[in-house]
Parts: C-alpha cells; sequence; structure tokens
C-alpha cells in the first residue's frame, strides 16, 4: 500500500514539473513572438519611411535639375546676339583672341575625352569642318580642358581634321555659358551670338548645321 502511494506521489509530482516546464516554454514562445513582431513592424515602418525618404529625395533631385536646366537654357536666350564673351588664350606657341574672330563666321565646339556625346559628334565636326576649311571668312575652333597629350591622342584615334587647344576647365565653362558638353556655338561675322547646339550633331542634323554657317558667311556685316 506504502509502495503504491509513494508511486502515485512520484508519478503526481513529475506531471507538476512537466506542467510547469511546459508553461515556462510556452511563455518563453509568446515572449520570443511578441519580440519577433515588434521588430518586424519596426523594419516594416522604417523600409517605409526609407521609401518615402528616397522617394522625396529623388523627387528634390529632379526639381533641382529641372532649375539647372531651365538656367542654362535662360543663359543661351539671353546670350543670342550679345557679342561673345571677351577671352585671350595662348597655347603651343599660338595665341588666339577675340581680335582673330573679327569679320569672320566662327564655330566653336567644347568638348572632353571622357563625355561619349562629344566623341559620337566627331565625324560630323569633321564633315563640318572640311566643308568651310578654304573659305577665309570661316574659323573653326575647338576647345577642351584635356590636356595636350590626352588631345593628341584623342585626335589620333578619331583621325580628328581640325585643331583643338587646351585651355582651364573654368574658363571653358566661362566661354560656353555653364551649358556643358557637348556644346557648339556659331557666332557671325558682326561678332555676335547666333546659335546655341546643346545636343550631338548628327548626321540627321549635320546639313542644318552647315546650312546655318552658310547663311551666316552670305550675310554682311
Amino acid at each position: 500500500m506504502g509502495a503504491t502511494v509513494y508511486t502515485l506521489a512520484q508519478n503526481t509530482r513529475g506531471s507538476n514539473v512537466y506542467k510547469e516546464d511546459f508553461s515556462k516554454t510556452t511563455k518563453m514562445r509568446y515572449k520570443y513572438f511578441f519580440v519577433f513582431a515588434l521588430l518586424f513592424m519596426s523594419f516594416k515602418s522604417s523600409s517605409q519611411r526609407l521609401e518615402v525618404d528616397s522617394a522625396d529625395r529623388k523627387a528634390r533631385l529632379d526639381s533641382f535639375m529641372q532649375d539647372l536646366n531651365n538656367k542654362r537654357e535662360q543663359r543661351k536666350r539671353e546670350a543670342i546676339g550679345k557679342p561673345f564673351n571677351q577671352f585671350s588664350i595662348s597655347t603651343g606657341g599660338k595665341k588666339i583672341s577675340n581680335k582673330d574672330l573679327e569679320q569672320k563666321v566662327v564655330f566653336i565646339n567644347f568638348w572632353f575625352s571622357g563625355c561619349k556625346p562629344c566623341l559620337e559628334e566627331f565625324d560630323e565636326l569633321n564633315t563640318l569642318f572640311e566643308q568651310f576649311k578654304s573659305n577665309k571668312s570661316f574659323l573653326f575652333l575647338s576647345f577642351t580642358f584635356d590636356s595636350p597629350e590626352m588631345i593628341s591622342e584623342t585626335r589620333k584615334k578619331y583621325q580628328l581634321k581640325f585643331k583643338s587647344y587646351s585651355i582651364p576647365e573654368r574658363e571653358c565653362l566661362r566661354l560656353n555659358q555653364g551649358s556643358g558638353y557637348p556644346l557648339s556655338i556659331l557666332i557671325g561675322k558682326d561678332g555676335r551670338i547666333k546659335q546655341f547646339y546643346d545636343a550631338s550633331i548628327k548626321k540627321e542634323n549635320i546639313e542644318a548645321v552647315c546650312q546655318d554657317v552658310l547663311k551666316e558667311l552670305n550675310t554682311g556685316i
């Protein structure tokens, strides 16, 4: 009888221990689930904020770029009909200034070797140069902030027919009205800016550009 009571007591104690362990495990599981849920909600909230912040930054950047482009376009519109900026550069033992532009139709191209659109228009610029180089009233100028060594490599690689002059980048931006690259400017015999070409000159529009040059050549001062 005593043994039976002992066994029951032992079983009852074991059951209580099992129940206690089960209760602790369940509580821990709920605790971990609750912590995980909080972390998930926090992560989701942070992700949503990041998405909103990213969209906001993109919108502000787009607005800034649009404003910058508008200012560039405004500067170019205001420059049409005005004299080209005064300049004087000495490169390769040769001095070039506004005096060399007097009573000439001048086509000035701005480029640099790291600008892919600049490189893509070289063939058409060669075409324009070849067409008018024999005309004494025409002058083709090409400015870049690349080093003379880089200019030499580029001329050889792309078989450029025209010379390019190395000037400081700040001077490039001053002369091209801060309009970026590639950019070409057409100046009339009166020394005033007639046209800007701020997109790559391609086969589709080179004829129109040549017509603009020819028109200025046929115009008296």
